[in-house]
Formats: C-alpha cells, sequence, structure tokens
C-alpha cells in the first residue's frame, strides 16, 4: 500500500552547528535517486507492511544550493531581447568577412 502523490513529502533540515543536513523523503523518485548517490548516507528506512516507503539520509550541507527565483519577463520585452541578440548576430556576421 503506497502513499497518495500528496503524502510524497520531501523535507531537509539542518543547523547552524552542523555541517551536516538530514533529507527525509517519501518521493519514491527521490528516494530511489539518493540511494544511487554515494553523498547520501542512508540511516533510517520507513517500513510499512514489509515494504519501504520512505527513507532518511544524511548529507552534507554543502550539495544544498538556495537560488533566487527565476526573472519574469513580458512578451513585450522578450520581443525586444531577440531583436537585440539578433542585430548583434548580424553584426558579428558583417565583421567576420
Amino acid at each position: 500500500m503506497g502513499l497518495s502523490m500528496f503524502e510524497q513529502e520531501t523535507v531537509i533540515t539542518w543547523d547552524r552547528s552542523s555541517d551536516e543536513m538530514i533529507l527525509y523523503t517519501a518521493d519514491t523518485f527521490l528516494l530511489e535517486r539518493l540511494r544511487g548517490l554515494d553523498a547520501y548516507k542512508l540511516v533510517k528506512e520507513y517500513r510499512q507492511y514489509g515494504q519501504v516507503f520512505a527513507a532518511a539520509f544524511v548529507a552534507d550541507k554543502k550539495l544544498i544550493t538556495i537560488r533566487k527565483g527565476r526573472k519574469v519577463i513580458s512578451e513585450e520585452q522578450k520581443a525586444k531581447m531577440m531583436l537585440a541578440l539578433q542585430k548583434g548576430r548580424e553584426e558579428i556576421d558583417e565583421n567576420q568577412f
């Protein structure tokens, strides 16, 4: 009996005093992927009816990257950028010969 998609959560926890994080996941795809990576050490499996439904891993915090979200660009801005790029390419082509 597997978990529903809604129940397949992933939680990452760490504190400032440690260089390690704990990654708990019930997402079956992510669980299998982490098992195949040497940087993530399996520390606990959670079982129900004899089957693994979740696991906890320990890894170095340096593996996590937190980034800004992507910039939202309007269609008008995209069109202006495409024209500028096209113009720049034409100038490069003209200067090559």
